[in-house]
């Protein structure tokens, strides 16, 4: 008996009208077909193929029955926490309803009231710049947020609300620029201030107080002279700055300092050392004024002491300049930049 299974050892199969497929194939594609069955031909399974497929065909089962145990839970819970979401919304809008209607009966007079005032126990109406809230000039921030009084006249404008949106103020915006160093007090300290306003038309960003340096004249000593930035514990009255002040166009900012002369004499200065005395001209055996013996006539007197002060904001100009007179050695404390008063 004839075998006529192809190679391979795969059964013809036959059409629905009873036909082999391979009655209905061109001459190319039968040869095609054989060309592909003899590639395979000498494949055959792995001896572990079997055990495999007994288990990865289990344990697929297992991975879609708990993604489908998965789906259901997540579709359980949506449904638990729609309903709870809706009642959360629901309450949420009552309350702010109760709170709409609350509103509007203190403004019509309150329920107990009448037209004629509020009802008794009503808070007390919020006071606005009209009723004599102070001016709180520049606005100063600790952050991104500025710090404005509510209702106050001169709160900043919603666009320069944030730091962010005012920029930095440049060499541009600043000018009219002053300095001012007061009298000294009883143990000799001066205080005074540098002011510099914003010209401009726009608001801007003061970040950071600047640089404040010196210049020692006639008898001040330049290496006993230091310039400090200001601590809550350094012993003078100076305020604290915030470290970035919003201006808005036309406002001003300081720089406060206060100097401290170091111990010694006034300002600091070295007491002078008394004069050695010198002869005076006496008459000569012969009848002649002698002259004074060559040597020192006394210390030669140089310029005052004094020391200027000068500030430069961050945006490097305008400086400004402030003296302090009989000043010879010592400590100027300064802040950052802060409001103008």
């Amino acid at each position: 008996m004839t075998n006529s299974t192809p190679p391979g050892g795969m059964e013809p199969e036959n059409d629905i009208n009873g036909g082999s497929p391979e009655e209905q194939l061109s001459p190319d594609e039968l040869a095609l077909r054989r060309l592909m069955r003899d590639a395979v031909s000498d494949i055959q399974p792995g001896h572990e193929a079997l055990d495999h497929l007994r288990r990865a065909v289990p344990a697929r089962r297992t991975h879609r029955r708990q993604l489908l145990a998965g789906s259901a839970a997540a579709c359980l819970l949506a449904l638990v926490a729609v309903p709870a979401a809706l009642h959360a919304a629901n309450i949420s809008g009552s309350a702010k309803t109760g709170a709409a209607n609350a509103s509007s009966a203190q403004d019509n007079g309150g329920t107990d009231g009448g037209p004629d005032g509020p009802a008794a126990g009503a808070g007390t109406p919020t006071p606005t710049a009209g009723d004599g809230v102070p001016d709180e000039g520049p606005t100063r921030t600790g952050g991104s947020q500025a710090q404005v009084p509510p209702g106050s006249s001169d709160a900043v404008d919603p666009s320069d609300t944030l730091a962010a949106n005012a920029p930095l103020c440049s060499s541009d915006d600043l000018g009219e620029a002053s300095g001012y160093a007061g009298a000294s007090d009883g143990a000799g300290r001066v205080s005074g201030w540098f002011q510099v306003a914003n010209t401009s038309d726009r608001s801007c960003t003061v970040d950071g107080g600047g640089t404040v340096t010196f210049a020692a004249q006639g008898a001040a000593e330049s290496a006993r002279i230091s310039v400090v930035d200001h601590t809550a514990n350094d012993g003078t009255t100076l305020p604290d700055s915030l470290g970035t002040l919003i201006l808005k166009a036309g406002q001003s900012y300081r720089v406060e300092f206060t100097w401290v002369p170091a111990a010694g004499g006034t300002g600091g200065c070295t007491p002078p050392s008394t004069p050695t005395p010198t002869a005076t001209a006496t008459d000569s055996p012969t009848g002649e004024a002698s002259a004074p013996p060559a040597g020192d006539n006394g210390a030669s007197q140089g310029a005052p002491a004094a020391i200027v002060l000068s500030h430069t904001p961050e945006a490097g100009a305008p400086v400004v300049n402030a003296t302090i007179d009989g000043a010879c050695a010592g400590t100027v404390y300064k802040t950052g930049a802060v409001a103008a008063q």
